[in-house]
C-alpha cells in the first residue's frame, strides 16, 4: 500500500490517500482505498485496512477466502469492522457470499485478466442469490 499526499496549490491543505497497486506480469490493478471506503460510507483506517486486506487476497477468480475473524486478527482491527465493511460492500452490490468464509467480488466492478474471464466470474456472480 502507498501512503500520499494530496497538497491543494492555493490553500495548501493536506490531503492523505491510501493507494493499492498490485502488479502481476504486464498487467497491475489500481484502486485508491480512500475513495472506495467513502463510496460504501465505512471510512477510517480500520476499513481501509480491511478493504486493502479484500483486494490484496482476491485470486484470479474474483473470490476471497477468509472469515470475518480470521480477516479482523490479521488487519489487526475488529470484527464489528470487518462486518460493516463486508455488510457495505454487499449492500452496494459489491460482494456476494458463495458459502462460509467465501466471498465474491463483482466483475463488472473490479477483476483481473481478459475479457473470457471477466465473463466466466460475471456468469458466476449473476447466478449467486
Amino acid at each position: 500500500m502507498e501512503d500520499w499526499h494530496l497538497v491543494h496549490k492555493v490553500t495548501g491543505e493536506c490531503i492523505g490517500i491510501d493507494i493499492l497497486k498490485t502488479q502481476d506480469g504486464g498487467s497491475f490493478n489500481k484502486v485508491f482505498l480512500n475513495e472506495l471506503a467513502s463510496m460504501i460510507g465505512c471510512t477510517g483506517n480500520g476499513s481501509e485496512k480491511v478493504l486493502g486486506w479484500i483486494l490484496k487476497n482476491k485470486n484470479n477468480q474474483n473470490e476471497i477466502h477468509g472469515t470475518q475473524r480470521e480477516i479482523a486478527k490479521e488487519e489487526s482491527v475488529g470484527v464489528a469492522t470487518v462486518a460493516r465493511v463486508f455488510k457495505a460492500l454487499k449492500d452496494n452490490g459489491y460482494l456476494k457470499q458463495k458459502r462460509s468464509g467465501t466471498y465474491l467480488l463483482n466483475p463488472s466492478v473490479i477483476h483481473y485478466g481478459g475479457v473470457g474471464n471477466r465473463l466466466t466470474i460475471l456468469r458466476i456472480w449473476n447466478d449467486l442469490i
